[in-house]
């Protein structure tokens, strides 16, 4: 509406699943940290519901490029483009730790979409998944916080 009434320029940015280094909550960090410290993940539903993981760096490198005007004002999707299951992602997270991680299954606390993946993401070229959960890995062995 203020687009429209004043002229002004806007962004509107729909984050999928954010994780990073120093992030304490989301799947990747909490599985990784399961498989690195031989606790027990809780996976919600049975697994096979598919998000967009993108590392918070690829987020970082998009609003310096809002900031310095390298991309136009309007709505955009911030995401990998690229679905992952949950059970993909621990399979993948025990293949870069070499380690299983011990899980259980419950119930979702809320119902959950099955597929919540950026359609048209402004990302162009997102750092694969794999290296970031290696990112993921170093923070969290080099860290007294875990």
């Amino acid at each position: 509406m203020y687009n429209r009434l004043y002229n002004l320029d806007y962004f509107i940015l729909r984050f999928y699943n954010i994780y990073g280094e120093n992030s304490r909550k989301g799947a990747v960090y909490l599985f990784t940290k399961a498989a690195l410290n031989n606790e027990t993940a809780t996976v919600y539903g049975d697994g096979t519901h598919v998000r967009d993981y993108l590392y918070v760096g690829d987020v970082v490198n998009l609003i310096n490029s809002i900031i310095n005007n390298e991309i136009i004002p309007g709505e955009y999707e911030v995401g990998s483009g690229k679905g992952t299951s949950v059970n993909e992602l621990i399979k993948l997270i025990e293949t870069v730790t070499r380690r299983k991680i011990k899980y259980v299954k419950k119930d979702y606390v809320v119902e959950e979409a099955d597929n919540l993946v950026a359609r048209n993401t402004v990302i162009k070229n997102p750092l694969p998944l794999k290296n970031g959960i290696e990112k993921v890995i170093k923070c969290i062995e080099n860290s007294t916080l875990q």
